[in-house]
């Protein structure tokens, strides 16, 4: 981008690829120069991470009583027959996110990675129970980026570099999620 601070700025409405070539590049270029004269900006870059987990850790511990109060809100607003309507939307968001997750997922894991898939889900328990409480992939990160060094063995430098990307990058769920959205709110109104 021309402007990288704009670019940052527009990442938070949706802009985000220009930004993640300029962080790309970016990175590129600390790795290339002496290690000491990058030191203080991966450690500023690093005490920045750092607080931004610690920003979405406390956000994510409000999260239920938003949530409370938009069930509230709904309810006041439209009745509880349209929790009927939620009700079989709800179920099929979980049930289509689960053939994502245990279907798709598994034969990538068995075919690609040589993994298997149970032993793998086993070790990544509490990152798929954080992924499914917050619904979040980026609040899901810090947890991620842990379990994948502590109980998958990865190196940190290539876990924190794919799950970082992967965690803007890589919304297949969100994409499955808002396909159905979009077809559950058309019909709720009686759009065609």
């Amino acid at each position: 981008p021309k402007n990288p601070l704009g670019a940052a700025v527009d990442a938070l409405e949706g802009g985000l690829l220009p930004f993640m070539v300029f962080a790309l590049f970016f990175g590129l270029a600390m790795t290339m120069i002496e290690p000491e004269k990058a030191l203080p900006l991966k450690e500023f870059f690093e005490g920045m991470f750092a607080v931004s987990q610690k920003i979405i850790d406390i956000a994510m511990r409000f999260a239920p009583i938003g949530v409370f109060a938009l069930v509230f809100s709904t309810a006041s607003l439209l009745g509880f027959s349209a929790f009927q309507a939620l009700g079989k939307y709800a179920i099929l968001v979980l049930v289509c996110l689960a053939i994502q997750l245990f279907v798709v997922y598994s034969i990538a894991l068995k075919l690609l990675a040589k993994w298997n898939p149970m032993d793998f889900f086993r070790r990544i328990q509490n990152v798929m129970l954080t992924a499914f409480a917050t619904a979040s992939s980026n609040a899901t990160l810090p947890v991620a980026l842990e379990s994948a060094e502590k109980d998958l063995g990865l190196p940190r430098d290539i876990s924190s570099f794919v799950l970082t990307i992967g965690a803007t990058a890589n919304q297949n769920g969100t994409a499955l999620f808002e396909g159905i959205t979009i077809i559950f709110l058309a019909q709720f109104f009686g759009v065609p």
